[in-house]
């Protein structure tokens, strides 16, 4: 990944995956973390993880439906500036990676503490990933996996929680906190792209891995597949964060850094779209194009659907790239258009995503809102009448 402007992540865990099976032990400074007792401790908040496992989880996790269903109704809530999930993370305290932290300083004490917290917990998950080529995984491996899930998912609804409500920076006064806040987004940057460069693409992934998702074999409850949609459901969660602190930056020094950061977490998701569609490209006829989907599962479909939303939505507003422009660009510059099976491939793709827009979560509200993706169309029918001339 490029770095932003002059930011630059750090991808290196603070501890090898290799040492972390007890990494829940490791001292961290107490004046840091909130002591409470456990009988006070809030319960612990309901997740939106998008996945077609079907199966029961001990976690407070919703079926794929409702997941999806509300995941838009975020979405909805983020664009229109209102509070993510205003029913959550109400109380002073919050616990994130099995510690508690005070909710509305977290992020100013102790920010490099819990990214590197949630550094560890992608580490313990990539060696679970490891185990699968030499061993059978127990079934307390299957059990801490869904746990560790669990927190990286609560962390990212805590940190829009956290920009939403307590990030509130003003220039113009010289108060401690102000004071304290003016470095933040910088800070804050430097952490999501460093969790971003550890998290990894759905390339990254071992190959027996990646090459079981792109044919549907992958199976479910299985660690791959967990992962898998782990990084899927990170991605999306660093995009809407980004979304929300460039609305808080947007005047100040670090908008630009912030945008370019957002654009390369979109870039990221979509590159993964286009490698899944050409590995599965491979394996079809053309006779098959209209009933061969390009998505592995409904879950990257649903990205897909969002990611429709959130950059047409940002054109509305921001006048940034709609989606067919990203997409565009993306494509060309990851696929070469000189080469026939390409052009191929992405009118496959354009056939499958332009009918996305009729599923739209209720954010379009009309037709007049859906972007026209002619010039993508008329680029290609271009390279198409010259390769045939």
């Amino acid at each position: 990944m490029e770095s932003v402007g002059i930011i630059e992540g750090s991808m290196t865990p603070p501890v090898s995956p290799h040492c972390m099976d007890n990494w829940y032990d490791d001292p961290i400074d107490d004046s840091l973390l909130l002591q409470q007792d456990e009988a006070t401790i809030e319960t612990e908040p309901s997740y939106l993880f998008i996945d077609c496992t079907d199966g029961h989880t001990s976690y407070n996790i919703e079926n794929k439906a409702t997941c999806a269903t509300r995941q838009h109704q975020v979405l909805t809530r983020i664009l229109s500036c209102q509070d993510p999930y205003p029913n959550q993370f109400q109380d002073t305290k919050v616990k994130l990676f099995g510690s508690h932290f005070v909710a509305s300083t977290c992020l100013l004490d102790s920010k490099s503490l819990i990214f590197s917290l949630a550094k560890q917990t992608l580490g313990k998950l990539k060696l679970y990933l490891e185990k699968i080529s030499h061993r059978a995984l127990k079934e307390s491996d299957t059990s801490d996996s869904s746990r560790l899930r669990h927190t990286c998912i609560v962390f990212l609804q805590y940190l829009k929680i956290y920009i939403h409500r307590h990030y509130k920076y003003d220039e113009n006064s010289q108060c401690r906190h102000n004071q304290r806040l003016s470095g933040l987004s910088t800070a804050l940057l430097f952490e999501i792209q460093g969790l971003s460069m550890y998290l990894g693409k759905m390339t990254d992934l071992p190959s027996s891995i990646f090459s079981q998702y792109i044919s549907s074999s992958l199976k479910k409850q299985s660690i791959g597949h967990l992962f898998l949609h782990l990084i899927l459901n990170v991605r999306w969660g660093l995009i809407e964060v980004l979304h929300l602190l460039y609305n808080k930056t947007k005047g100040f020094a670090t908008e630009n850094d912030v945008n370019n950061l957002l654009t390369t977490e979109v870039n990221i998701l979509i590159d993964d779209l286009i490698d899944v569609a050409r590995g599965r490209f491979k394996s079809i006829s053309r006779r098959s194009y209209k009933n061969s989907s390009p998505f592995s599962c409904s879950c990257l479909q649903e990205f897909v659907i969002l990611l429709i939303q959130f950059l047409d939505q940002r054109y509305d507003k921001f006048e940034t790239d709609a989606f067919w422009v990203m997409l565009h660009k993306a494509f060309k510059k990851k696929v070469s258009l000189d080469e026939k099976g390409n052009v191929e491939l992405y009118w496959w793709l354009i056939m499958h995503i332009a009918p996305l827009y009729n599923q739209n979560g209720g954010l379009i509200k009309d037709k007049s809102d859906i972007k026209s993706n002619w010039t993508v169309v008329g680029e290609l029918l271009k390279l198409m009448f010259s390769q045939f001339s």
